[in-house]
């Protein structure tokens, strides 16, 4: 599966879909675009090198870092869009 930049709701739910174990991670760029992929792929200093993100410190990476899973993402119910979620998640 291939990195999914600023993913719509429905690119979120299939990766949630088609990642092994429905586990995905994310990563918001200082500049606001969100970064998402399969969980199983260690990718944030990739990323953050290939797309130039100006991370200073590996805290500040991990600080911008989200795993989501189907399960959690099930038990919450409907969101909207990327913030939507992160919020729900954060909620429970």
């Amino acid at each position: 599966m291939p990195i999914t930049v600023n993913p719509s709701r429905s690119d979120i739910q299939r990766a949630l879909a088609q990642s092994p174990g429905g586990d995905v991670r994310a990563l918001r760029a200082p500049n606001g675009n969100v970064y998402l992929w399969p969980a199983n792929e260690a990718m944030h200093v990739d990323i953050a090198d290939n797309f130039d993100l100006p991370f200073r410190t590996r805290a500040e990476l991990q600080k911008s870092s989200y795993l989501f899973n189907k399960r959690d993402v099930e038990a919450r119910g409907g969101f909207e869009n990327f913030d939507d979620l992160v919020k729900r998640l954060a909620d429970k």
